[in-house]
């Protein structure tokens, strides 16, 4: 034998024998996922080391570490205690592609926790994704039967049938998946492929055109888009896309099939200890939680998403919108990032972005109560009320709690003209369902003191402020004396308010209510029952911190 091939010889040897000595120190490390005790009989399966020649070092330490873990549990006899460390192994195991190893770490995982929605689905995702599609329905069926009110699992469901050639009930499934939010672009994808394969062209340009503007970093869409357009006869138009075709479909926002990702990058821990230490208002600690943890797991929306709103919580406002333009860059459907990035716009008065930033919110989650309540606030403030009022009712309808905006909604059907009647109508049952909010009283007297019943107007400012005596209710006090002809009780009243006007440093106030005291004592009755001076129906620049600490965000990560 040559002295190479002895060489050669010899590195092989040595490298079966670290690999031997590797899982043999990784079997003494989790002994009992190899042969589980008694006490797991019939439901854990012995899982055996997977190859890891192909890892790298930190995905080998945490495969261990999870092993570990499950090893540990098993050791405890709590099923509690394994389900989520085998959670994070099955994640970990189908994230590496390691398919046998994976789909025996799941039946486990039903098999202890038969009820649990998420491992039934993420076992079908992982079918899905694999293109065994026949056994991805059947498991995503299977699923449906724990939980049949996942949006996410009647779009995969639809790409299961579609890949099984039943287009009939897929394109049923995509019809509905494209009614939710974050699904749209590519269950309108899907149903363009459909109608493309039936060869009805205009239609599946339609869909993919949808889809596209949905999702416009989704360059797989360009391709069948143009072969709807040639066979349309617009040729150029098809050109035009076939130059910008590639392979990234539309994304879906399905956090099921997210977390897989987050669970097997290790990241889980990390997002989970930076929200503790949100909760513990150490925002510092927070941020370097998130910070490790994406990381670990760059692609994480959600993440991403919570990361940016401790950074501006924080005080680092530029990283906040680096942050959130990324997370908007990805070509995930991420409503909640376009949305606090409006916020972020409209607060520095860059108008017109933030409108569009706001829009882009809506596009993707038509119901979405904030962006409506700040894009209605914003066209109010720029004086676009025809604009502005429907999505302030929507705001309004989502939270019947929302009276700033159920007032400006108010106010803006006002001011282009609508009869006062049926709004003193419907702002008399708002204050009958909430007799004591003050804002609705303040309206309705001014509103009733102008183009409706004075003696009304003065009875029900009496009554409000002798539960509320505060300066708003003085001044509507003042408008409905002055609407009844006393108008020296009603100097008197408005003087009250243009004093704690002045007092509070409110300026604008203070003139508005110094002018209509003048008026009162010797001008004409006033035409205009909320002037476009009054504080309360001025619609206000964003203040994003409240909503980037308290709204609601479905996943933090």
């Amino acid at each position: 034998m040559t002295g190479i091939a002895q060489t050669v010889l010899s590195r092989a040897v040595l490298i079966q024998a670290v690999l031997g000595y590797l899982l043999m120190s990784q079997a003494e490390a989790d002994a009992l996922l190899l042969a589980p005790p008694a006490a797991w009989d019939g439901l854990i399966t012995p899982m055996p080391p997977i190859d890891r020649s192909n890892l790298d070092n930190a995905s080998i330490r945490h495969l261990d570490e999870l092993r570990e873990r499950v090893d540990r549990a098993l050791a405890g006899g709590e099923t509690p205690a394994l389900v989520e460390p085998l959670s994070e192994l099955c994640a970990t195991y189908q994230a590496i592609g390691t398919r046998r190893s994976a789909e025996t770490c799941y039946q486990n995982l039903r098999r202890i926790d038969p009820d649990e929605f998420r491992w039934a689905y993420q076992y079908a995702w992982m079918a899905l994704r694999s293109g065994r599609d026949e056994d991805a329905l059947a498991l995503f069926d299977a699923a449906g039967k724990l939980r049949s009110d996942y949006p996410p699992l009647t779009l995969r469901r639809g790409e299961a049938l579609y890949g099984l050639s039943r287009l009939d009930e897929a394109k049923a499934a995509f019809e509905v998946a494209a009614n939710e939010p974050g699904l749209r672009a590519r269950s309108q994808y899907f149903l363009g492929q459909i109608a493309l394969l039936r060869r009805d062209y205009a239609q599946a340009r339609d869909h993919f055109q949808q889809a596209l503007t949905l999702a416009p970093d989704a360059d797989a869409i360009h391709y069948p888009l143009a072969q709807s357009l040639r066979n349309l006869g617009e040729r150029d138009a098809a050109r035009t896309h076939l130059a910008q075709k590639g392979n990234q479909l539309p994304k879906a926002t399905d956090q099921y099939a997210e977390s897989i990702a987050t669970a097997a990058s290790g990241a889980k821990a990390h997002f989970y200890a930076g929200m503790k230490a949100l909760q513990a208002d150490d925002l510092q600690k927070a941020l370097s939680e998130f910070d490790t943890g994406l990381r670990l797991d760059p692609d994480n929306r959600a993440a991403g998403i919570s990361h940016a709103r401790i950074l501006f919580l924080s005080g680092d406002e530029t990283g906040a919108r680096q942050q959130l333009r990324k997370v908007l860059d990805s070509g995930h459907p991420a409503p909640l990032a376009a949305f606090l990035l409006g916020l972020l716009h409209d607060a520095n008065g860059d108008d017109e972005t933030a409108i569009g930033l706001y829009r882009r919110a809506l596009q993707i989650d038509s119901e979405m109560p904030g962006a409506h309540h700040f894009l209605g606030q914003l066209l109010y403030r720029k004086g676009r009320f025809e604009a502005a009022s429907p999505h302030l009712k929507r705001a309004a309808d989502a939270n019947q709690n929302n009276f700033a905006a159920q007032l400006l909604c108010w106010a803006a059907r006002y001011q282009v003209g609508e009869a006062p009647n049926a709004l003193i109508a419907e702002l008399s049952h708002a204050h009958q369902q909430s007799p004591g909010n003050p804002m609705l009283a303040y309206a309705l007297i001014r509103l009733l003191a102008v183009h409706g019943d004075a003696q009304r107007a003065l009875e029900l400012a009496r009554s409000a402020i002798a539960v509320a005596p505060i300066p708003p209710l003085q001044a509507a006090l003042g408008a409905a004396l002055v609407a009844n002809g006393q108008t020296q009780e009603a100097v008197q009243a408005i003087t009250v308010a243009v004093d704690a006007a002045t007092q509070a440093g409110n300026t604008a106030w203070a003139t508005q209510l110094s002018a209509e005291r003048s008026r009162a004592g010797s001008g004409p009755r006033p035409v205009t029952a909320w002037s476009a001076d009054d504080p309360l129906f001025q619609g206000r620049i964003a203040d994003p911190v409240a909503p980037f600490r308290d709204y609601p965000a479905g996943a933090a990560y």
